[in-house]
């Protein structure tokens, strides 16, 4: 069975982005973001001294293209290297933040790629043709996804209560918005 790991990367304003893939697995790109996500760690290529402590939270600043930018240039090869610039991305944000490109990707075996993707073998690899369709051992092996780890487990047996906890503890919201109106509906 195929294990898949999903690896993230990134890279401060200005700096280069290395993606790579072990022979005979090339790159996928699942998303890439560039510019700045206010749900982000704080500390990621901050501009402040002080490690970030006393940074202001920013509204989040991405542009909507950088996984299809990332895709163009790594997707379907073995290395690619990218610089997170404004030229290559745009400039989403104000001068005062700090932006940085952050990638995710997996690396694939070769021969599941459409032909468009397909790059010619590095040295150390045979042609696509010399490659048996049904050995999975060319892929990247230290790779691990397991679905069932990141789906929390339902708990068995009955749901448990915080001690002290009284059903009449609950708290009903209410509204004073009255719903939106259909046209069978009348005001009277």
């Amino acid at each position: 069975m195929m294990r898949i790991e999903f690896r993230s990367r990134v890279a401060c304003e200005n700096d280069k982005l290395k993606l790579e893939c072990n022979p005979y697995s090339r790159i996928a790109i699942y998303g890439a973001i560039f510019g700045r996500s206010e749900e982000e760690n704080v500390a990621i290529c901050s501009k402040n001294p002080d490690g970030n402590r006393n940074e202001p939270k920013h509204p989040s600043c991405l542009v909507s293209y950088a996984t299809e930018t990332v895709m163009q240039i790594c997707h379907g090869r073995r290395r690619c290297e990218l610089i997170a610039d404004v030229g290559t991305f745009g400039k989403p944000c104000s001068d005062n933040i700090s932006m940085y490109l952050k990638v995710v990707y997996t690396c694939i075996p070769r021969k599941v790629l459409k032909d468009r993707f397909e790059t010619i073998p590095e040295p150390d690899e045979p042609q696509q043709s010399e490659l048996d369709f049904d050995d999975d051992d060319f892929y990247d092996e230290n790779q691990v996804y397991n679905i069932p780890e990141g789906i929390p487990q339902v708990p068995k047996g009955p749901p448990v209560l915080p001690i002290g906890f009284e059903f009449g503890d609950i708290i009903h919201h209410t509204s004073t918005l009255m719903p939106p109106l259909s046209q069978n509906d009348n005001l009277e």
